[in-house]
């Protein structure tokens, strides 16, 4: 009895395994971009204030963990943003699969704040276009020179599948000193310096699963986010 409930465990570990080899074999590759290029000034004031936003499709990519990747990285999460160093106001725009007009790129191209449709475009390349001059180790000349823009990945997405997508606005205002001013009477607190961008994260699938790419796109995003500090 022993023996056959050892062999019927083994089994179900075997089953598991591969389920789990199924799943990750239906991922393929991802991405992340971003619009521009974002500096903030060395400080160390490591207060920060997250406030997250979601209106997209897919109501899971919440950012959550962006917190958790600022305080490993040094930075206290505070809950008053007028204490707060720097302000970090997110709001994922955009999830949902590619679609004529509406790739990654295009996404991207609008910048920061711009609507997401089919006439946004403005002649980009499409996407097996950009994959097929990325696998090649070519960069779009458009789409290097784009805002300033920036491109990492884990390796350019193969063209023959699903790419499903998230987009992100993300704006920081940090605290700057304020300005000298004659008298107590005429000092006034400095204007927040204020950066913008949008990021793009993506993954390449056989077969379109919601919910096997909804944590990659939150971690990327999170991640991306979270470099920029």
């Amino acid at each position: 009895m022993e023996v056959c409930m050892r062999r019927i465990i083994f089994l179900l570990l075997l089953a598991g395994a591969g389920l789990a080899v199924g799943c990750s074999e239906n991922m393929r590759s991802g991405m992340l971009v971003s619009s521009n290029s974002v500096f903030l000034m060395p400080t160390s004031a490591k207060t920060v204030y997250v406030h997250s936003r979601n209106t997209s499709e897919n109501q899971q990519v919440t950012l959550s963990d962006l917190g958790t990747k600022l305080v490993a990285k040094g930075y206290e999460l505070v809950k008053d943003p007028q204490s707060a160093q720097f302000l970090i106001q997110t709001r994922v725009v955009y999830c949902s699969k590619a679609q004529s007009g509406i790739t990654p790129e295009t996404v991207l191209a609008g910048g920061f704040g711009s609507g997401i449709g089919r006439g946004m475009s403005g002649g980009m390349q499409d996407m097996s276009g950009m994959m097929a001059a990325l696998s090649s180790g070519q960069i779009p000349p458009n789409f290097a020179s784009m805002q300033g823009g920036s491109y990492s990945s884990r390796g350019a997405l193969p063209t023959d599948g699903i790419i499903y997508f998230c987009a992100a606005d993300v704006q920081i205002a940090e605290r700057t000193k304020d300005r000298p001013a004659s008298s107590p009477k005429d000092s006034k607190p400095a204007e927040p310096q204020v950066h913008k961008i949008r990021m793009v994260a993506g993954v390449e699938q056989k077969k379109l699963d919601v919910a096997e790419a909804t944590p990659v796109l939150q971690e990327k995003l999170s991640t991306g986010i979270a470099g920029l500090f």
